[in-house]
């Protein structure tokens, strides 16, 4: 009877042969996977190459402990293999996982030549040990099965972009030196797409992103774009910065550099207009660029500070070019005069024109079908009778209605808070046509701001032009009441002194909006153009400037405006009245007691000024130096503190005091003994030339003495002085 036959025997030099090629993710009968029917992911903490004992029956209890330690390098290499081989995460595609997959197959091919290593060693020994394997490989008993662990987080969680760059810099923290070289290699190559990224966005101007994981981003803005400037342009596209897509290790601040860089040199590549075919940005520039991008490129470690002041330098450089362009080329300075000429109303005279020649159109509602063309017809015969009509940057700004009220956005989710005056007429506004490469400077955002001065300073205007008009007819009035030597009722002398008192805080408020504010600001603003010469600095400036702007005049107040709307209503109303007043006892009577309410309210306002300016509510919004002049002006010879003893003395008797008739008195004989001049404190504005510091009067604290008395030289609105 036949013996059956014997398995074959496995030589100790066999077994390690087999262990090679175990160690090298290849299995068999000597060492097995018991994972060849499972398709899921490797699990790092459970190996599944074992020793196959049924087969191997002689291997010592230590041999064997140290085999299966070996297999477990042969288990992760398999797995990082698998995970170089995907190419691709699920339904993810993600260039940064790619790099990953790069740096992850450089260290499978160093595992690789120590495997030959290895080999070579046991083919030379006469006696191979398993303990001399161990001894070859005991860098990656360490490294392997942590990149395994490092790669199956971003498998299983999907990881690209920057989060993958977090996880990578999150794991390069170890106090293993080893460890820490090899996963901040893995970083060197996920960063060599970012640098690609950064190189094509800042040295070309194009977003180098097909995977989404940039963190630079592009998004179109759906915006109705002031005529002249061109539809196509780069700058008027959203860039920003997706701080979902930045690395932990890149500021905020760095990242704005970035953007900026980009956007700039997209401008500076494709000149447009009176630019066009210009190189603005030489060969030379764009070469040293990329050299410096290049060198952080090739830094084994990223190194934040390096990183940081190379941008930085690039920044500058890219930063006074595009200045050079705006500001010098582009004439930005006379631009900025321009916008002050018109939305700040510096050209007075042609304002005054164009208000006189609108007057009647504006005394009826507007007529949708053809108040536009009415309007800007009103606006061009004013130009045709003033210097405008000389002035090259005249024709960039159009005058246009709006049939909805119009609401400024001056931040986010705030708005212009702008006293009310005419509701049919309000909605007036200009536009300024912004050419290339000018928009990158005067942007929507800031033509929003320069309209919401616009529309506070033309309802200022209008309200000062009535007043003027009104003083006219009481002065035609009391030079044919002094001829025929009538008596001035106390009713007249109280609408006459309440349209001083009107006339005294319109002026002021002018003035002070005008002269405290913007040629303040408009001074500093020019300076700081001249102390620097780059671009976003600049660019910062005249943000302040506006927000200055809007600030000092108090239309981030909402309150203010509230109580400024009941005045410029006064306003219309007592102009009303005295250009209606026909002189007959009849209407004195009718209108005594409408008077008699207009001047409560008007005390009341002023009260409620005052204590707004007296609050701390405005003392802690950096506007307190503005808030000084604002109170000087309209407090001179403690005019606001006897507006509120006459308000309280109002609040308990309906009819004047006598004190309240002493200081009519003393107002109708001011008016009998002063011309009057209106145009004179048009001139003196408009042209900027007078002396408007107010001085307090001497008299003594508690003296009755309206302000038309005093102070004079603080107010050219009523004319040169007459004694």
């Amino acid at each position: 009877m036949d013996e059956p036959a014997p398995l074959p025997t496995i030589s100790y030099a066999n077994l390690l042969e087999e262990l090679i090629l175990a160690l090298l993710g290849i299995t068999g009968d000597v060492f097995v996977d018991d994972n060849a029917r499972n398709d899921g992911r490797l699990n790092p903490e459970n190996s599944t190459f074992r020793l196959a004992q049924e087969t191997i029956t002689w291997v010592s209890k230590p041999d064997k402990f140290q085999l299966e330690q070996l297999l477990e390098l042969g288990f992760h290499y398999r797995a990082l293999d698998a995970f170089v081989e995907s190419g691709h995460l699920g339904n993810k595609v993600s260039t940064y996982r790619r790099a990953l997959g790069a740096g992850v197959s450089e260290l499978l091919d160093v595992y690789q030549a120590a495997i030959i290593q290895v080999q070579q060693h046991l083919r030379t020994q006469a006696t191979p040990v398993i303990p001399a394997v161990k001894n070859f490989l005991i860098d990656f008993q360490t490294l392997l099965p942590q990149v395994h662990r490092l790669v199956h987080k971003v498998d299983q969680e999907g990881l690209v972009g920057a989060e993958l760059l977090t996880h990578l810099f999150n794991s390069a923290r170890t106090g293993l030196p080893t460890l820490q070289s090899c996963i901040l290699r893995l970083l060197w190559h996920c960063h060599q797409v970012l640098y690609k990224q950064l190189s094509g966005w800042m040295i070309h101007g194009h977003l180098v992103d097909r995977d989404k994981e940039f963190f630079i981003t592009e998004k179109s803005t759906e915006f109705d774009e002031p005529t002249g400037v061109n539809e196509d342009s780069h700058w008027i596209k959203t860039f920003k910065v997706e701080m979902s897509r930045l690395p932990p290790y890149i500021s905020v601040r760095t990242a704005e550099q970035v953007k900026f860089i980009g956007k700039a040199v997209q401008m500076l590549r494709q000149p447009q207009g009176t630019f066009e075919g210009q190189d603005l940005l030489p060969y030379k520039n764009t070469l040293e660029y990329a050299d410096s991008l290049r060198k952080l490129q090739e830094q084994p470690v990223f190194q934040r500070v390096a990183f940081d002041r190379t941008i930085e330098g690039i920044r500058s450089k890219v930063a006074q070019r595009l200045w050079h362009l705006v500001v010098v080329k582009a004439e930005l300075r006379k631009h900025l005069q321009a916008l002050k000429d018109y939305f700040l109303l510096a050209r007075g005279e042609f304002f005054h024109n164009f208000l006189v020649e609108a007057k009647n159109l504006m005394q009826l509602p507007p007529r949708d079908a053809t108040v536009q063309a009415d309007i800007t017809a009103a606006f061009d015969q004013s130009a045709s009778r003033s210097t405008v009509q000389h002035d090259k940057f005249f024709p960039l700004v159009s005058i246009k209605w709006s049939k909805e009220p119009m609401k400024i956005s001056i931040g986010k989710s705030k708005y212009a808070e702008i006293p009310g005056y005419d509701a049919s007429w309000d909605s007036l506004h200009l536009q300024y046509r912004v050419g290339w490469p000018l928009f990158s400077i005067i942007t929507l955002e800031m033509l929003d701001k320069y309209n919401a001065m616009f529309m506070l300073l033309l309802r200022l205007k209008r309200v000062q032009m009535g007043l003027e008009e009104a003083w006219l007819h009481i002065s035609s009035r009391r030079k044919d009441w002094h001829k025929k030597h009538y008596t001035v009722s106390s009713s007249r002398k109280q609408l006459w002194q309440l349209h001083q008192h009107l006339f005294h805080f319109v002026t002021n408020l002018q003035i002070y909006i005008q002269v405290d504010v913007i040629e303040a600001n408009y001074s500093m603003l020019l300076q700081e153009m001249d102390d620097t010469q780059d671009f976003m600095q600049a660019s910062k400036n005249h943000e302040k400037y506006l927000k200055n702007l809007l600030l000092q005049s108090f239309m981030q107040t909402k309150i203010f405006s509230q109580y400024l709307t009941p005045i410029f209503s006064t306003s219309r109303d007592v102009c009303a009245i005295i250009k209606n007043d026909d002189g007959s006892d009849a209407v004195d009577a009718a209108k005594s007691m409408q008077i008699d309410k207009l001047v409560r309210g008007f005390n009341e306002s002023v009260r409620a000024v005052y204590s707004l300016l007296q609050s701390n509510r405005l003392q802690e919004q950096s506007k307190t130096t503005s808030l000084r002049q604002f109170f000087m002006r309209l407090n001179f010879n403690d005019y606001i503190e006897r507006k509120i003893i006459a308000a309280e003395s109002a609040r308990r008797t309906p009819r004047p005091n006598e004190t309240q008739e002493v200081e009519m008195e003393e107002a109708s004989e001011q008016l009998q003994s002063h011309e009057a001049r209106p145009m004179t404190h048009r001139r003196a504005v408009d042209g900027g030339v007078v002396n408007l510091t107010p001085r307090r009067s001497g008299r003594p604290e508690g003296s009755e003495r309206s302000p038309l008395r005093t102070g004079r030289q603080g107010r050219s609105h009523w004319g040169d002085r007459r004694e």
